[in-house]
């Protein structure tokens, strides 16, 4: 594979937010997560904790967390197979599903310094549900702006 997906992606979104850019960037960070040549990246519950402090989504991760994020990530992937194959209304059954499931709440929040932004899920759901909800409302939003 030549360049990463993250490269790819994010490198062709001009004008979009500093949030939207981060759900995008965070997605395709977990997407190579299991495409590493190194193998699986996503190891255990220190590699979710640090992912999810990462990108602003800290609190406690747990061992249930590791298969959630990488039953997720594959999910996440497939989003961007179909969207990448023009097969947007099952990209869009795909984002539903996990908007649903993880279930997404959007609500504006400030912390650690940041200005008012928007979050979209529970501070209490499981980290997997978290991030999973953050970065499957990156993918609506991009998917949504065309």
């Amino acid at each position: 594979m030549g360049s990463t997906l993250g490269e790819q992606f994010v490198s062709s979104q001009k004008g979009f937010g500093a949030d939207l850019l981060e759900a995008l960037t965070a997605a395709a960070e977990l997407i190579n997560t299991g495409r590493a040549r190194e193998g699986e990246a996503l190891r255990d519950v220190a590699d979710v904790a640090a992912f999810g402090r990462r990108y602003g989504l800290g609190g406690r991760a747990r061992a249930t967390d590791v298969p959630a994020l990488r039953g997720y990530r594959a999910r996440l992937d497939a989003i961007v197979t179909a969207s990448e194959a023009g097969d947007t209304p099952a990209a869009v059954r795909m984002i539903n599903a996990l908007l649903a499931e993880t279930g997404a709440i959007p609500q504006i929040v400030s912390h650690d310094g940041r200005g008012p932004h928007i979050h979209v899920s529970r501070a209490a759901a499981p980290m997997a549900d978290r991030i999973t909800a953050h970065l499957a409302m990156g993918l609506a939003e991009l998917l949504v702006s065309g």
